[in-house]
């Protein structure tokens, strides 16, 4: 059992550099479109650099894939500033979540949703039960406890919170980033332990292929231009 075990490991690491190889243009044009999205939305080129190599320490100590973290980091960055938040708020709550979903093993895909619904509430400036009690609570055990504790200066009691939730008066500003370091000292235990782990190794295997990728792009991307342009013209000439 343990031989098979190990066999679909390694067929797995395998499969995993067969597929990125094949997968380098689309990883070039990936960081592509992030560069575009941080440079519009941290100030530029130098805004996007510091971001993208605070992304590469994240996903070393988390162990969560790179892509990943860049793409929940965009996405919550974006609603988040435009909500107002400072940028250091912005990058606390996604560090907090970070710690959070490696000590409960989420997957990418639940990472994803956990960040789709924290962008929701700042879109919206406000925590109401749709994201917290719903989405959140579906994704992260005892949410909205968690959240009443959190605040528990802000709120009288816990139905003072279920009534002003109710009333839209939870203001996003005011209140998750409490949550969200609440969480993280919640499961610092968890994650020391999950942050060792095979997923979090193998999180930092899929990173050092995307990394890889990148930089074989960068040094083949002329070259790749410039086939793509030469194999359209023929097709062209072929059809006139």
């Amino acid at each position: 059992a343990q031989g098979i075990g190990l066999y679909r490991v390694i067929n797995g690491i395998i499969n995993r550099i067969s597929a990125s190889i094949k997968a380098i243009p689309q990883i070039g044009i990936e960081r592509q479109t992030t560069e575009a999205v941080f440079e519009s939305t941290l100030g530029g080129g130098v805004g996007s650099a510091a971001a993208f190599k605070a992304i590469s320490l994240e996903a070393e100590r988390t162990g969560i894939a790179v892509g990943t973290l860049r793409e929940t980091f965009r996405n919550l960055n974006a609603s988040m500033s435009l909500a107002g938040e400072k940028s250091d708020t912005v990058w606390k709550v996604f560090s907090n979540i970070n710690t959070v979903s490696t000590a409960l093993h989420l997957t990418a895909e639940k990472t994803s949703l956990v960040f789709l619904a924290l962008a929701q509430i700042f879109n919206k400036s406000k925590v109401q039960s749709e994201e917290l009690v719903k989405q959140l609570g579906n994704l992260l055990p005892g949410a909205f406890a968690s959240f009443a504790a959190a605040n528990k200066g802000v709120f009288s009691s816990t139905q003072d919170l279920i009534e002003q939730m109710a009333a839209g008066n939870v203001r996003a500003h005011e209140t998750v980033e409490n949550f969200t370091e609440y969480l993280a000292t919640r499961f610092a235990g968890a994650f020391a332990l999950a942050s060792t782990g095979l997923q979090a190794n193998i999180g930092r295997m899929e990173t050092s292929f995307t990394e890889l990728g990148e930089a074989i792009f960068e040094v083949t991307k002329g070259p790749m231009v410039g086939f793509v342009k030469g194999l359209t013209s023929i097709v062209h000439k072929m059809t006139e």
